[in-house]
């Protein structure tokens, strides 16, 4: 399922399907100080072959988290996550153009 910006609300989303396939490459990093905080980096690089359409549209060519937890007590933990998305590509109505 794909997605692509509609040609009258340009805020608005329309859905597209095409066959494909996706390569996923995943690393994960972690560190652990006892039992208090945890800390987590993951990377995910993505490529896409479709079957009718030029780009994978609105799907990211790359991820890139970093989440972390404190444990300040027994009942009381803290996590935080930040989440970074790469380029990624804008179905537009002339098929020549391709927007990053």
């Amino acid at each position: 399922m794909l997605y692509y910006n509609d040609s009258v609300y340009a805020e608005k989303f329309n859905i597209m399907f095409d066959d494909g396939n996706v390569l996923n490459l995943h690393a994960e990093l972690g560190y652990r100080a006892g039992e208090k905080f945890n800390l987590a980096l993951h990377v995910d690089q993505y490529a896409y072959s479709m079957d009718l359409q030029l780009k994978a549209w609105h799907k990211p060519q790359s991820e890139v988290g970093l989440s972390a937890k404190y444990n300040l007590r027994d009942k009381v933990v803290v996590k935080a996550e930040i989440l970074g998305y790469g380029k990624s590509y804008a179905y537009t109505y002339n098929a020549s153009e391709i927007v990053p």
